[in-house]
């Protein structure tokens, strides 16, 4: 439906008894209703420029009839899919409230690819491997 219609009813993986919902849809539009704003239509050409020109190309979210068909529903009995999303976006403005007065970033070291050696820059790190590459070589 999104690549040949451009039309979007959800990712296919948040959907649940699909092809009850895909017959549900059918019979509506069968019907010549609008599946966002609900309004019957006089013909299908009159629907389908409706849609296309209102960008009604969705179902209507505050139809419940359609919460059945989202698995997002099923994640907490009793709640609505409006309800688990206002709990997720209040966690994450929770979130940005946190005090990071006492954070102490520790400086990036780099570590020689011949022992254990730890520096604070790459070029002191170089300046140390090139030695060690040195006497690697000449003691042989």
């Amino acid at each position: 439906m999104a690549r040949e219609h451009a039309f979007n009813i959800g990712l296919p993986d948040n959907i649940v008894n699909c092809n009850e919902f895909l017959c549900i849809l059918q019979k509506k539009l069968d019907n010549l209703q609008c599946l966002y704003c609900e309004k019957t239509f006089r013909d299908k050409n009159t629907l389908k420029d409706h849609m296309r020109k209102k960008q009604h190309r969705r179902i209507n979210p505050k139809n419940r009839e359609y919460d059945r068909f989202y698995v997002i529903n099923y994640l907490e009995l009793g709640k609505s899919w409006e309800e688990v999303q206002l709990e997720d976006d209040r966690e994450l403005l929770d979130h940005q409230e946190d005090d990071w007065s006492d954070w102490e970033e520790c400086p990036d070291s780099a570590v020689c690819l011949f022992c254990e050696k730890q520096a604070e820059t790459i070029e002191k790190l170089c300046v140390h491997m090139e030695r060690m590459l040195t006497s690697l070589i000449s003691s042989k």
